[in-house]
């Protein structure tokens, strides 16, 4: 059986739940990513590399909750090179030199950790062999050609995550034949991995106190705010951050170009049906408890059916002990104050997911309830069979007293 996840936890982020002022939300309102900086990291002592922050996109009433967003900002490479033996078979040894100024590059559409395609079209990079550069016109002529990336983020803490990059060494046109290109489940080549934070903290934001949850959104209005206006609930806030953080899957890694390519002839035969979905081995906690007749209704749209699907996740997913949240290494607003920098490169662990309630069952969770069946059929087997021996002893003895 596989190993069961973790569920993140928080000295206090998950405590004191409660709602956000009309003013604090105002406060959080901002209008692109680049007002990001200005409005919801001022009290971070942010040095402008990798950094994580989540948004919550409201409906036109602004009571309701359209979508929740996550954004990787800041810098990451200047000129970093990478052997590309395993990305493209070439005959002369080959250096691939990506620069990544700018991380909001990566477009992660709303409810979602794997981010959209990523053209090397988009980026800074050059292919160089024995110190010399190679030019976009020769690139058919060794084998080379333009690429993509796309990068896969899940959370290690109540106040850090990691991501992962793939390369595709393919361009998007090519890709993009294959029909699955844009499933999450769908392979590429390691590139890279970093742990890096995720900010800000409610303490370390406009919010400025404990809502039940440890970091604070950026919030992009439906409407303009008015004196008189209606404020989302907490609850619906909650719901749609926890359902994005607990959404990520670990990408599927082959070694190199040769087993990529046979990979995709396998997916173009089979379909989906191949893909094995695996999970990190922390999980971020539910939002809530209450029952789902007891929450409002988030939005129209099939994202914001959150809070039944979450209701009912917290009933099935963790065991009560897991409610209990204790402290965690970076759980402390001080310690984003401290470094708002990239940890450490972590390996990324290949876990297989026991339960994730936020994603299609896999086969393993489907032959444990097989298993469970058989196992309950065969106590009822012996049970029936003990209690007809039972009943027989009875007669029998019934029988010899009387005659």
């Amino acid at each position: 059986m596989p190993p069961a996840r973790t569920v993140i936890r928080s000295a206090a982020g998950f405590s004191d739940p409660s709602d956000l002022s009309l003013s604090v939300l105002r406060d959080l309102s901002v209008n692109s990513i680049s007002d990001f900086d200005t409005v919801l990291l001022t009290e971070v002592n942010w040095n402008k590399k990798t950094l994580g922050c989540l948004s919550v996109s409201l409906l036109a009433d602004n009571l309701r909750v359209e979508e929740a967003t996550f954004h990787l900002l800041g810098s990451l490479w200047d000129r970093k090179s990478f052997h590309a033996a395993s990305m493209w078979t070439t005959i002369n040894p080959t250096q691939l030199t990506i620069s990544l100024p700018d991380l909001s590059a990566f477009s992660f559409p709303p409810g979602s950790l794997c981010s959209n395609y990523l053209s090397s079209e988009d980026l800074e990079f050059e292919f160089s062999q024995g110190g010399q550069l190679v030019p976009p016109n020769l690139y058919q002529a060794t084998n080379l050609s333009s690429f993509c990336l796309r990068s896969f983020v899940h959370p290690t803490s109540d106040c850090y995550a990691k991501v992962q990059f793939l390369i595709f060494p393919f361009p998007l046109s090519v890709l993009a034949k294959n029909p699955l290109y844009l499933d999450e489940n769908f392979p590429g080549l390691k590139l890279a991995d970093y742990e890096f934070p995720l900010a800000p903290a409610a303490l370390l934001s406009p919010i400025n106190d404990s809502w039940g949850f440890p970091l604070a959104p950026a919030v992009f209005p439906g409407a303009d705010w008015n004196d008189s206006a209606s404020v989302p609930s907490g609850i619906r806030l909650r719901i749609a951050l926890s359902q994005l953080l607990r959404s990520p899957i670990l990408p599927e890694v082959k070694a190199n170009i040769s087993g990529l390519k046979q990979r995709y002839a396998q997916i173009l035969e089979k379909g989906s049906r191949t893909f094995r979905t695996k999970f990190p081995p922390m999980i971020w906690p539910p939002a809530t408890t209450i029952p789902a007749t007891d929450l409002p209704a988030q939005g129209a749209s099939n994202a914001n059916d959150m809070d039944s699907h979450d209701s009912q996740n917290d009933q099935t997913s963790e065991h009560s002990s897991d409610t209990q949240y204790v402290p965690s290494e970076h759980s402390s607003a001080r310690s984003i104050r401290r470094s708002i920098a990239p940890r450490t490169n972590v390996e990324p662990t290949d876990q297989f997911s026991e339960h994730n309630p936020d994603q299609h069952r896999s086969d393993v969770e489907l032959d444990e309830q097989l298993s469970d069946v058989q196992s309950n059929t065969s106590l009822l087997r012996s049970n029936l069979i003990s209690e007809i021996g039972n009943r027989f002893c009875i007669y029998a003895l019934f029988f010899l007293t009387t005659s």
